[in-house]
């Protein structure tokens, strides 16, 4: 039989695993730098608030189209009088009828003098369906406003490929740091691990007398040194790593995992084709959304002198009305009409002459931020071509220094054991293995920076 304590404890197991089974299922997400990049531009707050405007543009190109389209209106209306409205006129009826009487000898005359009596014009019943068609014939500002909204929809567009591109580059600026801190962990761990070889090794000929106290304190130094740039490189990937989050708008709470390492991102890198690469600054998105701009100031011109113009406009009205004490022996009395109306301005003080001439100093403003924003791409467009050819030269240079620190450092660890060195010469050399490390893989990402930057600079 099972225990009272073994059932207790099989029940908080059971417990335990109940309420951890979420957590379990919570399994970490992996991105490769592309998958980073799709993710935030399609999760980004900024990237849902430009898809929102795009949508927002769309409905008011529909807005703007249907004020030219024809308008059809319905309407039903019924009056029940309570008590019928009276009006009171001269009674012109009654000395008439005593006149016919008079003459036939019927009556004595009527007094000369005419009263008055109560009239009602009005049924009890009312009811009046109608049906009412208008529709814009011309107006210059419509067909300016319609233009117009069209082109809002390709600002926004092009304000979205903007932001893609923000993204893009954000993603990539949060995403090398971290590939650069675990090239340098891995790096340190391989350097911790041979440090401790060598110092269980230092420590056995210290043993036999062969070595002094002092080379066995210096390469433990040199391992605490190592550990603890371990433990602060860790924190920085922390750091590092949710501000990725942030860039690419990842859940905060939940766990990101990064797929690649820094030399295949290398490997893949297309750095030399840009460089060599046709596309020029007018493919950039930010051309195209200030050329859609100059063309929004245009269309500002001619809405404003579209107010000298006349506006043209027709409508068709149809209404059938029954009048009827009730709804047995009523009748009914169509009414129909068509009109037209042409509004044509003369004269408005002088406002539309003043917008007019507003709008075409905006649209020389315009003009010349466009020309200053060219002069800028060109400049960044040369900087990032210039940088990219120096960072690969400095990556070069890196490498064999790289290469000739490690092969110092194999050299030294053998003169040690051969009793023909000393542990100074060996802790130097494994120290500038490391800085040699970190330098060359912060020249690769220096290199990849660059090749971002060229990348940004022509559009793509």
């Amino acid at each position: 039989m099972i225990k009272r304590n073994q059932l207790v404890n099989l029940v908080f197991a059971a417990l335990i695993v109940l309420f951890h089974k979420p957590l379990l299922a919570q399994e970490a997400m992996e991105f490769n730098l592309e998958q980073a990049i799709t993710y935030a531009q399609d999760n980004h707050p900024d990237i849902k608030l430009k898809k929102l405007q795009i949508e927002d543009a769309q409905q008011r190109v529909k807005e703007t189209a249907a004020i030219g389209l024809p308008q059809v209106n319905g309407g039903l209306e019924y009056q029940y009088f309570i008590e019928k409205p009276r009006q009171i006129a001269p009674d012109f009826l009654t000395p008439a009828v005593y006149g016919i009487l008079f003459q036939e000898q019927l009556v004595q005359p009527f007094p000369l003098d005419i009263g008055t009596q109560e009239f009602t014009f009005v049924q009890s019943h009312n009811l009046t369906p109608s049906i009412n068609l208008s529709s814009l014939i011309f107006d210059g500002s419509y067909i300016v406003g319609l233009r117009a909204a069209k082109a809002y929809g390709s600002l926004v567009q092009q304000d979205l490929s903007i932001a893609l591109s923000t993204v893009r580059k954000s993603v990539i600026d949060g995403y090398l740091p971290i590939l650069i801190l675990d090239e340098n962990l891995t790096n340190l761990d391989l350097n911790i691990v041979n440090l401790e070889v060598l110092l269980k090794e230092t420590e056995a000929i210290y043993n036999e007398g062969f070595a002094e106290l002092l080379d066995v304190e210096r390469l433990k130094l040199s391992l605490s040194n190592l550990k603890s740039e371990k433990d602060n490189l860790e924190r920085q990937r922390v750091v590092a790593l949710n501000a990725l989050k942030i860039q690419m708008g990842f859940p905060m709470e939940k766990e990101l995992e990064i797929a690649d390492s820094i030399n295949e991102v290398l490997e893949r890198s297309k750095g030399d084709e840009l460089l060599v690469s046709s596309a020029t600054i007018e493919s950039r998105p930010e051309i195209g959304y200030l050329n859609t701009t100059l063309d929004l100031n245009e269309l500002n011109i001619k809405l404003n002198k579209a107010a000298y113009l006349p506006s043209v406009s027709a409508y068709v009205s149809y209404q059938n009305t029954y009048l009827g004490d009730d709804f047995s022996n009523g009748t009914w009395l169509p009414t129909s009409v068509f009109g037209a109306n042409i509004s044509i301005p003369i004269f408005a003080g002088f406002g539309r002459k003043a917008k007019v001439a507003r709008a075409k100093i905006d649209l020389e403003e315009v003009k010349i931020q466009r020309e200053r924003a060219l002069d800028g791409f060109k400049l960044e467009l040369s900087n990032a071509k210039t940088n990219y050819i120096n960072a690969k030269k400095r990556l070069e240079s890196r490498k064999e220094n790289l290469d000739l620190a490690q092969r110092i450092f194999e050299t030294t660890k053998i003169k040690y054991r051969e009793g023909v060195g000393s542990s100074i010469e060996v802790s130097t050399a494994e120290q500038s293995v490391y800085q040699s490390q970190q330098y060359y893989y912060q020249a690769v990402f220096e290199l990849l920076q660059a090749e971002s930057n060229l990348a940004k600079a022509l559009g793509q």
